[in-house]
């Protein structure tokens, strides 16, 4: 006698698959649908990053491709994910994996340019108490000048100027008009007072006056010349001696100390060197040290020079001893600049 049991025993088993699958498909579904709002998120969030670095392409175009990449592979897990459990698992861990990667690039981080601070620099000039701590200028254009005077040409008060020099016992301005060879003369109220050597110098570059005279180097000249200060006639200049020794070579800056002797930065020969007031050739100080000596200045126990080429500023004593370089190869130029003000570039 036939019997439809195992018939019915199949379809029993059918009906317990189905809900057993049906019962995972619920418990799933939200899920998925959590995960695919989480995804949507990403989506939006990965949008705003890639605003916010549009300066920045590496990392942005970095983004981007992270991006594209999890979310293919988050369509790809969805549609099996009602399928296969374990594929659905996998996902998961893609997505979170994914999300690490991508939170990345907000993260990044930023370069620092480490300078040396003011504080480290004078600290490290400090056991040559003679240079002065000054304040560093500030550049703010918010400021507004006292006075202004003079144009580029050359006219009265018109200038190419390389140097100047304050006179602060006759309140006097000397300008080295280096383009148009000569100096100028103007008061500390901005008016033109007289100009002398058109007729001598070529190319006048570094400018300094004492109580009766006013040097000034001439680059075209490569010579030291002394005026008188009153009748502003010549009265020396130094000459290209045969003594490679006593040589001047694109001269720059100069000082003079108390004994009235002239120190000058010559510049080509990578050496400062010392003159007499009379323009006798005394002695060279810095000639293994130095490489392009901008300008030279003094305090009571140093010269200390600007030496332009390797961005430094180097100390030697009275004697001629080298001591220190005060301020180390690649500071920023600006930041030389505004150092050079503060040590050199002052009232002594």
């Amino acid at each position: 006698m036939a019997t439809n049991e195992p018939t019915n025993i199949q379809l029993d088993e059918m009906a317990q698959f189905d809900a057993v699958a049906t019962e995972i498909l619920q418990t799933f579904n939200p899920l998925i649908t959590q995960l695919v709002e989480r995804r949507d998120a990403l989506l939006q969030q990965l949008s705003q990053l890639r605003e916010d670095y549009t300066t920045k392409e590496t990392t942005r175009k970095a983004a981007i491709q992270e991006l594209e990449k999890t979310r293919k592979q988050m369509e790809e897990m969805s549609l099996k994910v009602n399928t296969n459990i374990s594929i659905h698992q996998q996902a998961t861990r893609l997505y979170q994996q994914g999300l690490q990667d991508l939170e990345a690039p907000t993260k990044l981080p930023y370069p620092l340019f480490l300078f040396p601070t003011l504080q480290t620099i004078r600290s490290a000039i400090s056991e040559f108490g003679e240079v002065k701590e000054w304040e560093v200028p500030d550049y703010s254009l918010k400021k507004v000048p006292i006075l202004t005077t003079g144009n580029r040409g050359k006219g009265k008060n018109e200038f190419d100027a390389a140097g100047l020099f304050l006179d602060e016992d006759n309140h006097r301005i000397y300008i080295a008009d280096y383009g148009n060879s000569r100096v100028q003369v103007m008061s500390f109220e901005g008016e033109f007072l007289t100009n002398f050597g058109q007729d001598i110098l070529k190319k006048p570059y570094g400018i300094v006056v004492n109580k009766e005279y006013i040097f000034i180097t001439d680059t075209e000249h490569n010579s030291l010349f002394k005026f008188c200060k009153n009748k502003l006639y010549l009265l020396n200049r130094t000459d290209n001696s045969d003594s490679e020794e006593e040589q001047l070579n694109n001269p720059g800056g100069l000082c003079i100390d108390t004994n009235g002797d002239v120190f000058v930065a010559n510049r080509d020969k990578h050496r400062v060197s010392i003159f007499s007031t009379l323009l006798q050739f005394k002695s060279n100080l810095g000639t293994k040290q130095l490489y392009y000596p901008h300008d030279v200045k003094l305090t009571q126990d140093c010269v200390v020079v600007l030496d332009w080429s390797p961005r430094c500023v180097q100390l030697f004593s009275r004697n001629g001893d080298y001591l220190s370089s005060c301020i180390s190869q690649g500071l920023g130029t600006k930041l030389f600049a505004k150092l050079s003000t503060i040590l050199l570039f002052r009232p002594s």
